[in-house]
């Protein structure tokens, strides 16, 4: 599994790509709160249109949406957009999505990688 982070502006795009496992989707979350930039996010971009397999149990997901909740205590802006293109991208982000529909982050699932971008680009986000 390959994961990759990068900053444009006030948005990140994490890039998932092959078998996804627990570690795949915590190290995303170290590397962003430990970032001073975190509190001036305003979109994150998750793109999973590459997972092609995955062995995350339930669990996992529930605590990568603790996470993600606590998250929002130092940036309650945050939205985020999630690319899923296949079967397995898009049990996952059903999954996620489903666990943070109480959540402060405004998440919006996407098949086509433009509609994502445009949605991180209103309000002038990106």
């Amino acid at each position: 599994m390959a994961v990759d982070i990068k900053w444009h502006k006030k948005n990140v795009l994490i890039t998932f790509s092959g078998q996804l496992i627990s570690d795949d989707i915590f190290y995303p979350n170290k590397v962003l709160i430990s970032d001073p930039r975190f509190a001036n996010i305003r979109c994150i971009l998750i793109d999973l249109s590459q997972v092609t397999t995955t062995n995350l149990a339930d669990d996992d997901i529930l605590v990568l949406k603790a996470l993600d909740s606590s998250a929002t205590v130092w940036n309650s802006n945050i939205r985020m957009a999630i690319i899923a293109k296949n079967e397995v991208s898009n049990m996952l982000a059903d999954k996620y999505m489903s666990l943070m529909k109480n959540s402060k982050i405004e998440i919006r699932k996407f098949s086509k990688d433009v509609d994502a971008k445009n949605y991180c680009s209103e309000n002038h986000i990106l």
